[in-house]
């Protein structure tokens, strides 16, 4: 009876220890650092002209929000993004060109957001 509990007992143990090692695991980046999702967000201050290849145009994104909450028509207007999508986040982040955003026209012939490489990513094409 006790070589069955020491059985039961190591059998118990090496079952747990594989569930920490693997739970554990999973949150380690291939570098084998800890990955942490950071999202910024970040808002369109292009020419309120909102053509596709002004939204698309990571430089016409900042972290400033706007004056006027984007209020309106159907366009472009907010995206919140993961950290490997941002330049400088600790101290001027600006968006990567490498995120590859996507716009299309709006029922309003506004350019809107549709997509881009993070898919992550959640946006706002209008406020009201």
């Amino acid at each position: 009876m006790n070589t069955l509990r020491k059985i039961g007992f190591g059998a118990y143990a090496l079952l747990l220890g594989l569930t920490v090692l693997f739970t554990q695991s999973a949150f380690k980046a291939a570098n084998g650092k800890i990955s942490k999702f950071e999202a910024f967000t970040f808002y369109y201050h292009g020419p309120a002209t909102y053509t596709i290849s002004e939204v698309e145009d990571e430089n016409n994104w900042s972290t400033t929000p706007p004056e006027d909450e984007c209020s309106g028509n159907d366009k472009a207007c907010e995206i919140t993004i993961d950290r490997s999508y941002v330049n400088n986040p600790d101290t001027a982040p600006t968006v990567k060109s490498t995120l590859n955003l996507t716009a299309g026209l709006s029922s309003a012939s506004l350019a809107r957001v549709t997509g881009s490489s993070d898919g992550s990513m959640t946006y706002a094409n209008n406020q009201q």
